[in-house]
């Protein structure tokens, strides 16, 4: 019996194991980059700014911030994940429009509020999420 046979009846004889089960989300969605870590930023008249370039700058600016973000979420993942809670798309879908019916009873002005909040506070779709989220 030669060595391939011999794998394949091995292989075959062991149990298949079970599937695993779909992780349980333990915090917000990690942000995931497009262009990698040293991609493209921006590009202004000839100019090409990547995120390596960028990185810098930003920390400086709102690094501490940011930090502080990203750390506060850690720890709300971890007290989630010991109480068995992981809020799902749904969640953050019902956290929303329950935030969107106490600013205004007419949907169309709610939604104006929202947005008009959401640009004051600087929270795009990453911090808007992750707010959702806590």
């Amino acid at each position: 019996m030669n060595s391939a046979m011999m794998v394949v009846l091995l292989l075959s004889a062991q149990p298949v194991p079970a599937p695993p089960a779909a992780p349980v989300p333990s915090g917000p969605p990690p942000v995931k980059s497009v262009d990698g870590a040293a991609g493209i930023a921006a590009i202004w008249k000839d100019s090409t700014i990547t995120w390596d370039r960028l990185r810098p700058v930003l920390a400086e600016l709102a690094g501490s911030a940011a930090l502080q973000e990203v750390l506060l979420d850690e720890q709300l993942a971890q007290r989630a994940r010991t109480r068995g809670i992981a809020p799902d798309a749904a969640a953050l879908k019902r956290e929303e429009e329950l935030l969107l019916g106490y600013l205004d009873k007419d949907r169309a002005r709610a939604d104006r509020l929202l947005e008009e909040l959401r640009a004051r506070q600087g929270l795009g779709p990453v911090r808007w999420n992750g707010l959702l989220w806590r």
